[in-house]
């Protein structure tokens, strides 16, 4: 049977029999996948390569049409156990997979999304049990909302193309910045100059000089920004998770 390599994350793992798992990974090159591997439960064969969040590189079976990817081995590269350490850190990556596995189809390589998810993780890995690893979060939910296609401008109204003065309004539909001529919505979300400033920082990953305390202020706004458009354009409810990310 013909052989793959691919590297990936793991984010779930289904028990298939007493014995064997089937694990879900998001690959580099394959985009996500389903794995059989057999022998997976038992104890003898136990290993940090099939735990959630590990980054690991396979050696996989190619599947006959409409079967699954069936393990043959693995090299663990990094595990996901200190994700565990914070339950905050837990659950907001868990949050990146899940929108993932949401919106991508099975089997279609996805590499610029991998790509930023990579970078995200390993952002991250560094900061487990800090709090302000929060901000990767935003880092990643805005510039994946660029990757699929909604890049608002944050400089210019995104109708009439002119410079904001102080306040504009998001709007989740469009996934576009108005000046307070062009807002036609009563549902739209007012902000001011600070929140925007604060997005565009957050969307380019400027943190070094990053303002904490004014991002504080205006968390809450920004995270309203983010869940309606995840509701509007991938009718995702990542509000769920907002307890774990403010």
């Amino acid at each position: 049977m013909p052989q793959i390599k691919t590297t990936g994350y793991i984010f779930k793992a289904i028990n298939y029999n007493e014995t064997s798992q089937i694990i879900r990974l998001f690959s580099h090159d394959l985009g996500i996948i389903s794995v059989l591997v057999r022998g997976a439960l038992k104890s003898d064969k136990s290993n940090e390569n099939f735990d959630m969040f590990s980054k690991t590189s396979f050696v996989l079976y190619e599947p006959h049409s409409g079967e699954i990817y069936k393990y043959k081995e693995s090299t663990l590269l990094q595990s996901g156990i200190d994700f565990s350490k914070n339950i905050k850190t837990f659950y907001r990556i868990s949050l990146m997979f899940k929108i993932l596995s949401g919106i991508l189809p099975e089997r279609i390589p996805a590499t610029e999304i991998y790509t930023l998810l990579d970078k995200t993780v390993s952002k991250i890995r560094k900061y487990v049990l800090d709090d302000s690893n929060k901000l990767y979060i935003f880092y990643f939910l805005f510039n994946l909302l660029m990757i699929e296609g909604y890049e608002p401008n944050y400089d210019h109204c995104g109708q009439c193309g002119d410079k904001f003065h102080e306040i504009a309004f998001y709007s989740p539909q469009k996934t576009v910045l108005l000046c307070k001529n062009c807002n036609s919505s009563p549902d739209n979300i007012k902000l001011n100059a600070e929140s925007i400033k604060l997005m565009k920082h957050i969307t380019k990953g400027v943190f070094s000089k990053f303002d904490r305390a004014m991002f504080s202020e205006n968390e809450k706004v920004i995270w309203k920004v983010l869940s309606s458009s995840y509701s509007a354009n991938f009718n995702l409810n990542i509000d769920e998770f907002s307890e774990f990310i403010k």
